[in-house]
């Protein structure tokens, strides 16, 4: 019994053409393009308050870990509070609200 090969088998593999890359954009145009498609960030919507946008990813580890050492122990609550509250200023730290009340503290102090 003689059998026909079939398409499938007999076609020979074409190589994959790599898919052709576009024009490396530089300066501003670059940078309007990455604002556009960044996502604004995790919201979780909250009962009460409605949705509220979270911090980065990369936040939200640091302040599980900070937690992670509070709940083994390794740290005590006051300290973990201090490391979050540092957090949250160094990020912030082109916020116009953070500067008039630093500069409010120096005022007083």
């Amino acid at each position: 019994m003689a059998t026909t090969p079939t398409p499938a088998k007999s076609a020979a593999k074409a190589p994959a053409k790599a898919p052709a890359k576009a024009p490396a954009k530089s300066g501003h145009a670059a940078k309007k393009k990455l604002d556009e498609t960044t996502p604004s960030g995790p919201k979780a919507r909250l009962p009460f308050l409605g949705e509220v946008k979270l911090p980065e990813t990369t936040h939200l580890m640091y302040y599980g870990g900070v937690a992670a050492l509070v709940a083994i122990e390794l740290i005590e609550w006051p300290i973990a509070l201090l490391l979050a509250v540092g957090k949250v200023l160094a990020d912030n730290r082109h916020s116009k609200t953070l500067q008039s009340l630093g500069e409010a503290l120096e005022e007083v102090g």
